[in-house]
């Protein structure tokens, strides 16, 4: 890694010469004014051939329990519908009308399956630690556990149709590209554009609250500047998002 923040894989050519891949794919020789950092073990390498901090996804992620326990801790209820656990688990393709619209389109086999899903998703919680950190902590697996724990924690857990996940998820990737412009209509309003009915949608914003609220005291409990600063800013998060 470069000291500027710039990171690629470092390796030598056959004339011995530093060279890194940038990030248009070409071969790039080291200048010599250019110091190299060296990067640390659990820094994720991207699919790219350069290297990344893997905060979006991957130093995040954990195995996730399997989804009767959620169930469970649900009270048997999928808390984006409304639906009970036998309704959810029995839906047919048709049957989804009665939370989305305009899903016509979906794999029919994936629209009707149960999924498993972070209720905050793991792209919100990386946009938060990166705009909180700000470089001041390596993203490291020991740094991250308390987030990582939060965030895979069943209080952040969910079971859904598959249709209602994609849904969610598109609404949840349009709120990150306007975020840092502050000119999106926010989640709530991204939902109801993507086709979630308005009582998914309601139902979907006040769980996404209570489960932000929730890793956000969780993570302050370390007592660390850090980790205050990530609960402020997924708080902060919040507002952008226009929920009510």
């Amino acid at each position: 890694m470069f000291s500027n923040g710039d990171a690629f894989e470092i390796f030598i050519d056959a004339e011995g010469s530093m060279c890194y891949t940038d990030k248009e794919g070409k071969k790039k020789k080291v200048r010599t004014n250019q110091k190299v950092i060296r990067v640390l073990p659990d820094v994720v390498q991207g699919a790219s051939r350069g290297l990344k901090f893997a905060t979006d996804s991957e130093l995040f992620r954990a195995t996730l329990p399997p989804a009767q326990q959620i169930w469970e801790a649900n009270k048997k209820m999928d808390k984006y519908t409304g639906f009970s656990q036998s309704e959810t688990e029995k839906i047919t393709f048709e049957g989804l009308s009665k939370v989305v619209k305009d899903y016509e389109a979906f794999d029919k086999e994936r629209a009707i399956k149960v999924e498993r899903d972070h209720i905050v998703e793991v792209q919100i919680v990386s946009r938060a630690w990166d705009r909180a950190n700000n470089g001041k902590q390596p993203n490291t697996r020991a740094i991250l556990k308390c987030i990582r724990d939060s965030v895979n924690h069943l209080d952040n857990l969910n079971c859904t149709p598959g249709a209602v996940n994609m849904k969610k998820e598109s609404a949840v990737r349009m709120f990150l590209r306007d975020y840092e412009s502050t000119n999106g209509n926010g989640l709530r309003q991204n939902l109801l554009d993507y086709g979630v009915g308005p009582n998914t949608t309601r139902r979907i914003c006040t769980t996404f609250e209570e489960s932000a609220n929730q890793i956000a005291d969780k993570v302050q409990k370390e007592g660390r500047k850090v980790y205050d600063d990530f609960a402020d800013e997924i708080t902060s998060m919040i507002g952008y998002m226009k929920l009510d």
